[in-house]
């Protein structure tokens, strides 16, 4: 502990409490810093400073309403409908909420304090245990604890942990407290699937972690390809006595619930492969879907899977597989399905925001997307991620670090976030926060070359070059000219930013975003001309344009200046018009 006390940094309060302004955590770190000098003098100056910021606390964004539930015909969700033969997920949520809720109630004259800041109870669904014999199936109970958190996800008042972080801590030796406190919850789902052949059995309970009270278990068992007799009375429960008692959550529509059996198998083998994010994993992820297709033509979220899966090459820069402007103007296509097959799939509407905003649809467009996503998905830490990028292309840059950092809480442990989060951060001009994060993510994997690169950058921008200089930057030897630059090594900069230029103008790079780093290289150096060449070659390749590296300090040596302002408009013009003629081209045709 005294250890710890002298050398290690105070956990972020960010984490656990997003609705903390930014003002007051910065006092809070002061009064933490290691060294006396750095800290407050005396309590005045403490008291002084919280005045001022409790006279400017900034205001979390306006909630958005909930959208209205449609009422469900007297045949639908019978035993004799589709969506009776998949109600294992939502029959497990409605029996989850139910204990929630009832705990929270009986708690409610005493027991521990309820959560304070936006939410009234947390949960962490850790990943159900595979029970089937046999390997291969790993991805079907992981694609179970993935039903249940995204169904919980629904609840505006409930904290869900995501996918990533709950995945992360799989295999841990901690004990049920100390994950709890480490996600930041009050309660723990555990549970386990048996599959053989069609047949499938799940368990679940839920424990609330500190005191290792089991407060509800339930077992389910049922025919994939039949009808879940099992289920009928959670299925009345779901849409009845549940959805007057907590509102979000609604009953799973039609063309959520697939018509085969290789239809499911197909989606869960998918965002399986999406979770490696790696070009030939998403390449599979693309297959796994399509088969889902070919087994349900009519299944709404395999269409969302595919506009993700085709996305995420233009989001990492892949090389590779279907031109950047294609594979936006499919991913906007599948999205554009999804939600015209199920008005109410969130994933559909979050692929959909996505595809827009690397686009560069209509802000108007973009917005009306991100409404409804958060309508139908309040608790979802990618949600909050898109709506920061959204934020991002307005440049309301207070406002998108504030969505990102609501991510994070939710998903604390998730390396994609927190890096989208740093980049918020930089665009922000909250280098110190970047730098934090950045630190942060080498903890969470010391060999992650995104986070590497993210905190030279931060190094860089905190006026440690030297630092920065001394990383292993790999492929991204446009920030490494930088730093060596400023190091004062002059010769080991032209020589990497000569070597960079050299491999882009030959056609061998490993990533688009090669481009990108080029450009801020020669922006350092206030060649606006050379910049602007090297994002107009970036955007010849892929729609994908960084504007958090834009607005950064990056670019201050050429941000004003005219020829390259008027070049950049050109540039957001030219990007916007190929999605649109790479739409056109694809016409009503999905491939």
């Amino acid at each position: 502990m005294l250890t710890q006390q002298l050398t290690a940094d105070p956990p972020l309060i960010h984490i656990s409490r997003p609705d903390v302004p930014a003002t007051i955590i910065a006092i809070v770190r002061r009064c933490l810093q290691k060294q006396p000098e750095e800290r407050y003098q005396t309590a005045g100056d403490v008291a002084e400073a919280l005045r001022g910021a409790l006279g400017e606390l900034p205001r979390l964004s306006t909630p958005v309403a909930q959208p209205p539930v449609p009422e469900q015909r007297a045949d639908e969700g019978g035993l004799t409908s589709k969506a009776g033969q998949w109600l294992l997920p939502a029959a497990l949520v409605a029996m989850l909420l139910l204990g929630i809720l009832a705990v929270y109630r009986a708690n409610g004259g005493g027991g521990p304090a309820p959560p304070t800041g936006p939410y009234t109870a947390s949960v962490a669904v850790l990943p159900f245990d595979d029970l089937t014999e046999g390997p291969g199936d790993e991805y079907f109970s992981e694609g179970i604890t993935d039903e249940i958190i995204s169904q919980l996800a629904q609840v505006e008042s409930l904290k869900v942990i995501s996918r990533t972080s709950v995945f992360a801590l799989e295999g841990s030796s901690l004990t049920l407290p100390q994950i709890a406190d480490t996600l930041g919850v009050r309660h723990i789902v555990e549970g386990a699937v048996r599959r053989q052949g069609s047949r499938v059995r799940v368990t679940a309970e839920l424990i609330e972690a500190a005191s290792d009270a089991h407060l509800w278990t339930g077992s389910f068992e049922g025919d994939l390809a039949d009808s879940f007799r099992v289920q009928e009375e959670i299925a009345r429960k779901v849409s009845g006595q549940l959805l007057t008692s907590i509102r979000g959550v609604r009953p799973m529509a039609p063309s959520r619930m697939p018509a085969a059996s290789a239809a499911f198998d197909g989606l869960l083998l998918g965002r399986h492969l999406l979770e490696r994010r790696a070009p030939a994993a998403i390449d599979s992820a693309v297959r796994a879907f399509e088969a889902a297709v070919r087994a349900d033509s009519g299944y709404a979220p395999a269409y969302a899977g595919l506009s993700t899966a085709h996305l995420l090459h233009v989001i990492y820069g892949f090389r590779g597989g279907t031109d950047g402007y294609a594979a936006t103007a499919l991913a906007w296509a599948y999205a554009d399905r999804a939600v015209a097959l199920d008005p109410q799939l969130a994933d559909g509407y979050l692929a959909r925001t996505d595809a827009l905003l690397v686009g560069l649809a209509p802000p108007a467009e973009v917005a009306q997307a991100l409404r409804t996503v958060r309508q139908l998905l309040p608790g979802s830490a990618e949600v909050f991620m898109s709506a920061a990028h959204a934020l991002e292309h307005a440049r309301q840059w207070d406002a998108a670090l504030q969505q990102a950092q609501r991510a994070l809480a939710l998903d604390p442990l998730s390396t994609g976030l927190r890096h989208s989060a740093i980049t918020v951060a930089l665009g922000a001009r909250r280098y110190d926060l970047a730098l934090e994060e950045a630190r942060r993510a080498m903890a969470l994997s010391s060999k992650d070359p995104i986070a590497t690169v993210l905190l030279a950058y931060a190094l860089l921008l905190r006026g440690d070059a030297p630092a920065c200089a001394q990383l292993p930057l790999g492929l991204w030897l446009g920030i490494k000219a930088v730093c060596l630059r400023q190091a004062g090594r002059t010769a080991e900069a032209e020589a990497a930013g000569d070597s960079l230029a050299s491999q882009l103008e030959a056609g061998r790079y490993a990533s688009t975003h090669q481009f990108a780093d080029m450009a801020a290289y020669r922006a350092w150096m206030g060649d606006a001309a050379g910049a602007l060449h090297w994002l107009e070659r970036g955007a010849g390749v892929s729609p994908m344009i960084h504007y958090w590296h834009l607005e950064s300090g990056l670019f201050d040596r050429v941000r004003k200046n005219t020829t390259f302002a008027a070049g950049l408009s050109r540039l957001e013009d030219g990007v916007r018009a190929r999605v649109q003629e790479a739409r056109g081209r694809l016409g009503d045709r999905l491939e």
